[in-house]
C-alpha cells in the first residue's frame, strides 16, 4: 500500500535540539515501512517572514517554553529530501505571514501545486493520506481528496486553530471531503468532535513504544519495592512552564522533609535555572538531580532503576514517555482529565493528579507509600501489562485499520 502522510511537525537532523520536535508520526511511518508500505510523509514546515528570525534565540526559547511553540531555525525555510527507516521524507516550507494564524488561500493553492509536483516526480499515487496537525493539512486532505479519491484522514493533536473565529465557516467544505477525524486521546476526540458537530465519534490514535521495551525481560523484583515509602524518583521531558515540574519537586519536599529521596529530572529547557533555584530555596538541592537531554536508551535505564515517574503536565495531549515508564515498572503518576487519563485507571496501574496541584500530588506520594509491598508490585505489573497493548506494531496497525475501515459516516 502507499501511504502519503501530510503533517506540521516532524523530526529533521538540523532541527534545535532542545525545541522538543515530537517523534511521533516518524514512529507511525518507519513502522509501516517496517510491515511493508511505500510511505512518503510531506513535512509542511512553517517558515516565517525574515524579521522574526531576528528574534534574539533566548527570547525564542522562551516563547516556546511558555506557549508550546516549535520556532523553526533560519536554515529550515529550505526544502529537505531524505530518507530514514525507509520512509521518503520531504521538508515543504510554507510561508506564514501571522504566527497561529490561517494560510492564505493563494499560499494553500501554491503549496498544494508542489506537493503534486513531487507526487509526480516519485510516480506516487496514494491509497491512503493521512495528516497530523489541522493546519495547513485540513485544506491539502481536501484538495488532494478531489484529485486521487482515495481514503484520508485528519489526526488532532490539539483543537488550537478550530477553535478560532471563523475557522468553521472557512473549513467547513475541506472538513466535509476529510473522510475520517481522529485525535490523540479520548479526551481530545470527545472535544474535537463537539467543536466539529461531528456525527460520529473519532477514533483515538494513540502513540506506541518499541517492542523492545516489552520483550525484554523485567523482574518486579528490581524495583527494590517495600512496606516503607518510595525513594527513587523520575521525571522525563522539556523543562518548560506547562509540565508542572516545580510542583513535583514542591510535593516531594512536603513530604519527605529532610528524609532520603532523589529525584532524577531528565531533559532540558528555560525552566531549568528556576527550578534548581526552587530546589535550593527548599534545601533539597543535593537530592533533586538535573541529568540534561540524554538518548532513549539512557532514559529507558533511569526508568528501570526508577520506582515512580510522575508527570502533571497541562495541555498534554497524550504523552509517550508515560507509556516508556509503564513498560518498565514505574508506578506512574499523571495528569488527571488530561490526554493519558482513560489508559490510566487511577489506584489499578497507576494514578492521576489535577495537573500542577503539588498538595493533591503530596497526597498521592503519602497514598503509595501506606501501600504494602504486595499492593506497589501489583500497580507495576498492571502498568507493564497496559503498555504491552500500546507498542509501535500494535497501534500503527490499530491506526491504519481504522482509517481503511472506517469513513465519515462512522460505519
Amino acid at each position: 500500500m502507499r501511504i502519503l502522510v501530510l503533517t506540521s511537525i516532524y523530526p529533521q537532523p538540523d532541527d534545535d535540539k532542545t525545541a522538543g520536535v515530537t517523534p511521533v508520526v516518524h514512529y507511525f511511518a518507519k513502522e509501516w515501512a517496517r510491515q511493508g508500505h511505500e510511505v512518503i510523509v510531506i513535512h509542511n514546515a512553517n517558515k516565517f517572514l525574515l524579521p522574526l528570525y531576528l528574534v534574539p534565540k533566548n527570547i525564542r526559547r522562551k516563547i516556546n517554553s511558555l506557549f508550546g511553540i516549535v520556532y523553526p531555525e533560519f536554515r529550515q525555510r529550505k526544502p529537505l529530501y531524505r530518507t530514514s527507516d525507509n520512509v521518503k521524507i520531504i521538508r515543504l516550507p510554507i510561508l506564514k505571514v501571522i504566527p497561529q494564524r490561517d494560510f492564505f488561500p493563494s499560499q494553500i493553492k501554491n503549496h498544494f501545486q508542489r506537493v503534486i509536483g513531487i507526487l509526480q516526480q516519485y510516480d506516487f499515487t496514494p491509497d491512503v493520506i493521512l495528516g497530523h496537525w489541522e493546519n495547513p493539512q485540513i485544506q491539502l486532505l481536501s484538495l488532494l481528496k478531489d484529485v486521487f479519491h482515495c481514503k484520508t484522514a485528519l489526526v488532532f493533536h490539539g483543537a488550537f486553530y478550530i477553535k478560532q473565529s471563523g475557522f468553521m465557516k472557512r473549513n467547513a467544505r475541506h472538513l466535509r471531503n476529510i473522510d475520517l477525524i481522529g485525535a490523540r486521546s479520548k479526551i481530545e476526540a470527545n472535544l474535537v468532535r463537539d467543536i466539529l458537530k461531528l456525527p460520529y465519534e473519532p477514533f483515538v490514535c494513540y502513540s506506541g513504544i518499541p517492542d523492545e521495551f516489552i520483550q525484554e525481560p523485567f523482574a518486579v523484583e528490581d524495583k527494590n519495592f517495600s512496606d516503607d515509602g518510595l525513594v527513587e524518583f523520575l521525571y522525563v521531558g522539556r523543562l518548560i512552564k506547562r509540565k508542572n515540574i516545580g510542583s513535583i519537586i514542591e510535593a516531594l519536599s512536603q513530604v519527605y522533609g529532610h528524609n532520603k529521596f532523589v529525584l532524577h529530572i531528565v531533559g532540558t529547557g528555560d525552566c531549568e535555572a528556576e527550578l534548581k533555584a526552587l530546589a535550593v530555596q527548599l534545601k533539597i538541592e543535593d537530592r533533586v538531580i538535573f541529568h540534561g537531554l540524554q538518548p532513549r536508551h539512557v532514559v529507558r535505564n533511569y526508568m528501570k532503576k526508577s520506582q515512580c515517574f510522575t508527570m502533571i503536565s497541562s495541555n498534554e495531549v497524550f504523552g509517550l514517555v508515560y507509556l516508556e515508564a509503564m513498560s518498565q515498572g514505574c508506578i506512574v503518576i499523571a495528569s488527571k482529565g488530561e490526554g493519558f487519563d482513560g489508559i490510566i485507571v487511577d489506584g489499578e496501574n497507576g494514578f492521576l493528579c489535577e495537573p500542577g496541584n503539588s498538595n493533591q500530588l503530596a497526597s498521592i506520594y503519602r497514598r503509595i507509600n501506606s501501600l504494602s509491598k504486595e499492593e506497589k508490585e501489583s500497580i507495576s505489573i498492571n502498568a507493564m501489562k497496559t503498555a504491552a497493548c500500546f507498542t509501535d506494531a500494535k497501534v500503527a496497525e490499530r491506526y491504519l485499520d481504522s482509517v481503511l475501515s472506517m469513513s465519515h459516516t462512522g460505519k
